[in-house]
């Protein structure tokens, strides 16, 4: 598949393997705690991330909150966007 030209796939990746960007704006823990009280695993969108081959590292470069708030929350594993 591709988006803007951008080839990905979809994939249920283990969250602890996932870093933060360093571009990404601070993670705002009140943000956090609002996706935990309103959780609903069926409108929660994949967490976009860029995945490196030669490096193996991922990095969640959309949903820095949500892959907080699912780790919080004891989520292990959650559908990714992989470019």
């Amino acid at each position: 598949m591709s988006l803007n030209g951008m080839p990905y796939f979809t994939k249920v990746v283990p969250l602890e393997v996932i870093k933060n960007a360093a571009y990404q704006r601070d993670v705002d823990p009140a943000m956090v705690r609002k996706i935990q009280k309103e959780f609903d695993p069926k409108l929660v969108e994949p967490i976009v991330i860029n995945y490196d081959p030669e490096t193996g590292e991922a990095v969640a470069i959309d949903g820095n909150h949500t892959l907080l708030a699912l780790l919080e929350m004891g989520y292990t594993h959650w559908e990714c966007r992989v470019y």
